[in-house]
């Protein structure tokens, strides 16, 4: 990691070089027509890097080829999880502009009572697992589905609530 961070600042030095060495001998005209469209060009690699998906086989040699001037993009390009997490965010972000904009719609319909409801429904019923998606060795919160009836922790049993009341609480302590 540290070795392509090394090899991107080099990079970057250089072109800095060259864009240098290259001001001087164009016009101011010029010179802003090309930044501009320097600018453009890094900040259209910069979008298409965050949003390309990771080649698994090739990844591993791969070394960022977009020149920014701010550590924390660095970092960033050099981060694929930030990506993946990004386009989470991004998709999350346009399922609710598209609700809000369904709703109202739905409200000039006067129907937005009901597409609310019956949205809530949907996503209650998106948010829970069937039971091919259980992780492996993970516990199910009703014990008689465990292996030897074992109960997950912070589970009150008989026996602990017996004892609390003959006993008070303070003996569990």
């Amino acid at each position: 990691m540290e070795q392509r961070l090394a090899e991107y600042r080099a990079r970057k030095a250089k072109h800095h070089q060259e864009d240098a060495q290259t001001s001087d001998s164009q016009t101011g005209k010029e010179q802003a027509k090309k930044s501009l469209t320097q600018t453009l060009k890094e900040r259209f690699h910069r979008v298409c890097n965050r949003w390309r998906t990771p080649d698994i086989a090739g990844h591993q040699n791969m070394a960022p080829t977009i020149q920014t001037s701010e550590p924390r993009e660095e970092a960033a390009l050099l981060d694929d999880t930030s990506s993946s997490r990004s386009k989470w965010k991004v998709t999350l972000l346009l399922k609710v502009l598209l609700w809000l904009v369904l709703l109202g719609l739905f409200v000039e319909l006067e129907f937005g009572l009901a597409y609310f409801v019956l949205s809530m429904f949907y996503w209650l019923y998106e948010g829970t697992r069937g039971p091919g998606q259980k992780r492996k060795g993970e516990k199910s919160a009703y014990s008689v589905f465990n292996p030897g009836c074992e109960a997950i922790d912070g589970t009150l049993t008989a026996e602990q609530f017996e004892r609390e009341l003959q006993y008070g609480t303070l003996t569990g302590i």
